[in-house]
């Protein structure tokens, strides 16, 4: 198998997120000898050769779970930016820095264990054990399809584990569907 289909394997996996391309002013002005002739956005370009011009060699790939992109960009400034000064087109390298930051997301399967939700006399009494560190809302409806959904109770900022509970009134001859929000503490 070429570098090139081996590399469309890893960077198209289902369990990889591609979806941000980061980009840099410097390498969508660069031009070599070579013409830069590639036929994809030259300001995605991560490296630049003396035979091909810039590419896009270089990537940060976070996993497709656990992670939010919010933004990124390839350390290539233009000629007219002062940092230009830290790198040229003659570095010892031909690669320049791609970064990204990241957001860690929740994974539900830890933040949310031993959920249950039995009724209560007149009330339907929701528990889980809260992961700490995480904010719980819960939701309610009586459409499930439909909504809309609508806050029930507090919403819950778990300091460390712990069991958590939600009475909610129950609505005789009425349906009700309930959901947990779950994000990272502000």
């Amino acid at each position: 198998m070429d570098g090139v289909r081996a590399a469309r394997l890893y960077t198209n996996s289902a369990r990889i997120d591609n979806s941000f391309a980061p980009v840099s002013a410097g390498a969508a002005s660069y031009v070599n000898a070579a013409g830069n002739s590639h036929t994809g956005p030259k300001n995605r370009d991560t490296a630049a050769f003396a035979s091909t011009g810039g590419l896009r060699v270089d990537y940060v790939l976070p996993s497709a779970a656990g992670f939010s992109i919010v933004s990124g960009a390839v350390f290539w400034p233009a000629a007219s930016n002062p940092l230009r000064t830290l790198v040229s087109d003659t570095d010892p390298s031909d690669h320049h820095l791609v970064w990204l930051d990241l957001a860690p997301e929740p994974s539900l399967e830890a933040a949310v264990q031993n959920l249950d939700a039995a009724r209560v006399g007149d009330t339907i009494r929701i528990t889980w054990t809260a992961a700490p560190l995480h904010t719980y809302s819960v939701d309610q409806t009586e459409n499930l399809t439909a909504g809309p959904w609508a806050l029930a109770g507090v919403p819950v900022i778990a300091p460390e584990t712990f069991a958590a509970t939600l009475d909610v009134p129950a609505d005789p001859g009425v349906s009700q569907f309930f959901r947990v929000r779950v994000a990272f503490a502000p």
